[in-house]
């Protein structure tokens, strides 16, 4: 099986994978516009980024079942529909609430892009196609990022960009008409051994490293732009081309995560948290340029090579049933942005930004000692 036996699945889930990602860094440019067309708070902004975390993982505790219902190609394919009519009602948004449902209905879709394409990426075209499906996620919250700062630099109405949010993500809908690869449909119950999962120390240092390499990113997609014009250190257009440039990084390291298992290649996925570590600690010891520049750098590989082996190692947790395994890592992945969110935005308000890096380069410390190498501990599988 390979990608040119399934050519419109891959353009596909690269698609999603798109719509997705720009769906996660479109709030970060908008937050000024937002916050004064509406009179709210950066905290109140921060909740953007968590009911589109919350329809996430809402989602996530259905898609077995989902996928059990409906096959490969359906669940798929109600992706970008979800997508679609999540960026159109955040585009026409009359007030915060209804902006904030618009969100909601754009996380389900998400959540789906996330695991199906995760399923469909590995089946096709195994890492290198996991990867590539990751680096198209960090390519449009790059340009997502780098786009957004130019309009708002501009002085052009946010909305514009979230409906360009809203056409990139109905965009994979013909291609997943095409035929996908189908897999054998176990005979287990994907919602109890979803549970069963939380309670097995190989789902542990998964978790903390799919956190890092997948929920870490769109926490700082929403909230980089907004800290590096803090204090007028640079523009809206100079602060989105960094953010540009932190995903561009995210971009080429992904796919080159999908080369590296950890038999052979082991040093470079045990370094790669603290390398994200010493980044964050970078941006926040202070926000100008020439702490901003190589903090990006360091982020943007850091928490990008272990991508491909999170996703691999959550498909591989359930025997027989990867969506089950994946939905699993995935639930925790995006939960964790629902209450990190708001707690970053009090801190940009109250002028402790320092400390909120501060936190995430201690997370990802705690996500590389977790995955340390010991003798006698491989990545196991939960029993079904």
């Amino acid at each position: 099986m390979s990608v040119r036996d399934y050519p419109g699945a891959a353009t596909g889930i690269i698609l999603a994978g798109a719509g997705a990602g720009y769906a996660a860094g479109v709030v970060g440019p908008a937050v000024r516009g937002i916050a004064a067309e509406f009179d709210v708070s950066l905290t109140s902004i921060g909740l953007l980024t968590s009911v589109f975390f919350a329809g996430i993982v809402v989602l996530n505790f259905g898609i077995p079942n989902l996928e059990r219902r409906l096959g490969v190609r359906t669940t798929a394919q109600l992706s970008p529909v979800l997508m679609g009519v999540g960026g159109i009602l955040s585009t026409v948004a009359p007030a915060f609430w209804f902006l904030l449902i618009g969100r909601a209905v754009c996380g389900l879709g998400v959540a789906l892009a996330l695991v199906m394409g995760g399923i469909i990426g590995r089946a096709v075209g195994g890492g290198m196609l996991v990867g590539a499906f990751g680096a198209a996620i960090t390519v449009a919250v790059a340009v997502a990022l780098a786009l957004g700062g130019a309009l708002a630099g501009a002085g052009i109405d946010w909305r514009v960009d979230f409906a360009v949010s809203a056409a990139l993500g109905l965009s994979a809908l013909p291609f997943l008409f095409a035929r996908v690869p189908e897999h054998a449909v176990a005979k287990g119950r994907p919602g109890r051994d979803l549970l069963r999962a939380f309670a097995n120390w190989s789902f542990w240092p998964v978790a903390f490293l799919f956190v890092l390499t997948a929920g870490v990113p769109m926490l700082v997609s929403a909230w980089i732009v907004h800290y590096l014009t803090q204090d007028d250190a640079m523009t809206a257009a100079a602060a989105g081309a960094l953010g540009f440039l932190l995903f561009a990084v995210s971009t080429v390291a992904r796919p080159a995560g999908g080369r590296i298992d950890d038999r052979h290649h082991r040093a470079i996925l045990v370094m790669s948290p603290f390398l994200a570590a010493a980044g964050f600690v970078l941006l926040g010891v202070d926000n100008a340029p020439a702490f901003a520049v190589p903090a990006i750098v360091a982020m943007g590989i850091g928490f990008s090579i272990p991508y491909a082996v999170s996703y691999i190692r959550s498909e591989d947790l359930v025997p027989n049933e990867p969506t089950v395994g994946l939905s699993a890592e995935l639930l925790l992945v995006n939960a964790t942005p629902i209450v990190v969110a708001p707690v970053i935005g009090a801190a940009f308000e109250h002028d402790h930004a320092g400390a909120a890096w501060l936190g995430l380069a201690a997370f990802a410390v705690v996500a590389g000692v977790v995955n340390l190498p010991r003798r006698g501990r491989q990545s196991g599988t939960i029993a079904p």
